[in-house]
């Protein structure tokens, strides 16, 4: 069963997720076209980060940013 669990931006398992996606990403495309997230920006602090959990080992991870007041992505 997958457990789902809202973290912080600077919890060591979205960070693990967040660099294997990053490299991953950066083998295959150029890297004027990989979006990450600025963890140093402070508008980070109003995103959601959620983790799934798979017996207790992090395997996915996803972030709501909002945009305005009606649009997040």
């Amino acid at each position: 069963m997958i457990k789902l669990e809202e973290v912080k931006p600077d919890h060591q398992d979205l960070a693990r997720l967040i660099r294997k996606l990053d490299d991953y990403l950066l083998e295959r495309y150029p890297a004027d076209e990989v979006f990450g997230v600025d963890f140093n920006d402070p508008s980070t602090k109003e995103m959601v980060f959620i983790l799934a959990y798979l017996e207790g080992q992090a395997v996915g991870c996803g972030g709501i940013r909002p945009l305005d007041r009606e649009t997040a992505e």
